[in-house]
């Protein structure tokens, strides 16, 4: 992949990474409302795992393209 399309995906998976954590906060949130209200939780805490692991992969993704931007640009990265 050529040294551009390496940054813009960088970009990217950053943006998903903040957007990630924001979406894992919100369901934490959920989760402990529905706690309170003594509501069952196995769905919210189901769609949190599963935001959890999404935001895992994108953070491995950055550090991949990291890795592979710092080979390239050893002082830039």
């Amino acid at each position: 992949m050529d040294p551009e399309r390496l940054k813009q995906h960088l970009q990217q998976t950053e943006q998903n990474i903040a957007q990630g954590n924001r979406h894992v906060a919100e369901q934490h949130a959920l989760v402990a409302r529905l706690e309170q209200q003594g509501h069952d939780m196995a769905s919210a805490r189901a769609l949190l795992a599963l935001l959890e692991e999404s935001l895992r992969l994108h953070m491995a993704e950055r550090d991949r393209l990291l890795r592979e931007l710092r080979e390239l640009f050893p002082h830039q990265f």
